[in-house]
């Protein structure tokens, strides 16, 4: 997934949850730097990718971004 796709499914994620809606295409282009048709590719990529469901011109976010927690070095891992 590449960085612009991350922004656009946060983006879609803060905005609207995992609810049915029709997105303010122009809000979210706007929120994104991107022009609409740029945004519409993003969609479609994030749908081929299972993050997104279209239906009509609703659309849901299925799921966001997961953030891992951070890896432990060996530095800081203590073994008594």
């Amino acid at each position: 997934m590449t960085d612009v796709e991350k922004k656009v499914l946060r983006i879609l994620w803060n905005q609207y949850k995992t609810a049915w809606v029709r997105p303010d295409v122009k809000r979210i282009s706007w929120l994104s730097g991107r022009t609409v048709e740029q945004l519409r590719k993003i969609v479609l990529c994030l749908v081929k990718d299972g993050y997104v469901e279209v239906r009509r011109d609703e659309l849901r976010v299925i799921q966001g971004l997961e953030q891992k927690a951070p890896q432990k070095t060996a530095m800081e891992l203590r073994i008594d």
